[in-house]
């Protein structure tokens, strides 16, 4: 009887650890619309990712630091997630990839000049804007862009102040951001990225397949859509 006691002790803490949602780690970087910070919606990926964490039973602790420190810090933690983040091979070994949520695409964005590739860019812009350690950033130095033509600015809020300003010629950045809509838009197929969340290299099995897992759920009952739809055109709606 005693032992009857015993298991049935051990199957009741099992039950209520399972439900205790455990505590994750979420660093949350600002790429509008992707993901926000300082409100209390965090964007297209951030709001996927925050619900799948609930629909797998996991509590998030979020956390919001520049974006850079986020790309330097999350590879050395442990079960860590950092959102959003894309893929590009360079990032391949430092990350673990647990689910694709949206497909990103980047332009060029300037006061009236218009530019149809990489190469016209290169020639036409002497100083472009760009957030350093980001995709953009990498995809820019891919193609052969020199580190003096590229200008490091924290936020692409802060590019049309700086080409006002006559710092900067354009700014180079994803598609839907917070830049002028009186600017020029020169999107570049070839910088098309997919976001995903990702999580520390070091990352619990178990973690990473709950979370791919509810990720596809919202994908097929059509949650994902219903999230990105709230931010089109830049306006945030009522969560779904």
């Amino acid at each position: 009887m005693r032992w009857f006691s015993v298991i049935v002790a051990l199957c009741a803490g099992a039950a209520m650890a399972e439900d205790a949602m455990p505590e994750v780690s979420v660093y949350v970087m600002d790429v509008p619309p992707y993901s926000l910070v300082g409100t209390d919606r965090h964007g297209i990926v951030g709001d996927v990712v925050f619900e799948a964490m609930r629909r797998a039973n996991l509590q998030p602790k979020v956390i919001e630091v520049p974006n850079a420190r986020a790309l330097h810090d999350v590879p050395h933690l442990d079960n860590t997630l950092i959102v959003p983040l894309a893929r590009l091979q360079e990032r391949e070994p430092s990350f673990t990839w647990i689910a694709r949520v949206v497909t990103v695409e980047r332009a060029f964005f300037a006061p009236g000049k218009k530019v149809i590739s990489f190469a016209a860019a290169k020639s036409r812009f002497a100083k472009i804007g760009v957030e350093r350690g980001s995709a953009a950033y990498a995809i820019l130095m891919e193609k052969g862009f020199s580190e003096d033509q590229l200008v490091d600015v924290a936020l692409d809020a802060m590019a049309a102040k700086m080409m006002r300003a006559g710092r900067i010629d354009a700014w180079f950045g994803v598609v839907g951001g917070t830049v002028d809509a009186d600017l020029t838009v020169s999107a570049m197929p070839e910088a098309v990225t997919e976001q995903y969340v990702a999580c520390s290299r070091r990352c619990d099995a178990g973690l990473v397949k709950r979370l791919a897992r509810a990720v596809r759920e919202m994908e097929e009952d059509g949650t994902v859509r219903k999230i990105a739809k709230a931010y089109e055109g830049g306006e945030v709606a009522a969560s779904p």
